[in-house]
């Protein structure tokens, strides 16, 4: 509005503009991005024809809305083809890039690090997907906070602490609960556990949540 109503010298940047100005310098940055916008601002503020601000940007806009348009674009008839550099390239189609946002999910772990009477921990290796090859303690992970099923013995089981705490990934926001539990005994052993001795669990590389569950215990040395 200023460059046509004032003459000043300042670019338009709209959604037409940022597809013709990204294809003319196969600029693989992301238009969601700020900085991507401010480049461009750049880019348009530095080419704008000073004497004719306004016409520069009706021109601009026209362009990328009749020619330069998301789906098969018209270069053969783009004033400006020889220049473009998605032209050259023909990857005309391929910009702008814009990533698809990562839709963060949440998701509800419980964790007991269960003590048996003799004074040991079960706790086993993670064979796949988050905190891969890190150890955990026995877990419930569930996409929605619904009520755990767990065994018997740690139902019976006395809990000596519990901590809350919060995770976050790129793609997943991790909210863990996490319990210390006294249990007398175990009917059997859990399976695909460890049963290790609690002063070697500082020999034991684990998830930085569980780490500072652990911190919090007496028992543990690091």
């Amino acid at each position: 509005i200023a460059s046509i109503a004032f003459h000043e010298p300042k670019g338009v940047v709209d959604g037409n503009v940022f597809r013709l100005i990204t294809r003319t310098n196969a600029w693989s940055d992301d238009i969601s991005d700020l900085k991507t916008r401010k480049k461009t601002q750049q880019w348009v503020d530095e080419y704008i024809d000073k004497e004719h601000p306004g016409d520069f940007n009706q021109a601009m806009m026209e362009l990328g809305a009749t020619i330069c348009t998301p789906k098969n674009p018209k270069c053969e008839e783009c004033p400006v083809a020889n220049s473009c550099l998605a032209f050259k390239l023909g990857q005309q189609t391929h910009f702008p890039v814009k990533t698809k946002k990562v839709k963060v999910k949440p998701l509800y772990v419980t964790y007991f690090c269960v003590l048996d009477a003799d004074g040991n921990a079960y706790i086993r290796k993670r064979k796949e997907g988050i905190w891969n090859q890190l150890y955990e303690f026995y877990g419930v992970w569930n996409s929605n906070e619904t009520e755990i099923d767990i065994p018997k013995a740690l139902k019976s089981g006395a809990v000596l602490d519990e901590f809350s705490t919060q995770h976050k990934l790129t793609h997943k926001n991790i909210y863990l609960k996490l319990k210390l539990v006294q249990v007398k005994s175990l009917d059997e052993e859990l399976e695909g556990f460890e049963k290790i001795p609690l002063k070697d669990l500082k020999n034991k590389a684990f998830p930085k949540p569980l780490l500072q569950f652990l911190e919090k215990q007496d028992f543990y040395v690091k």
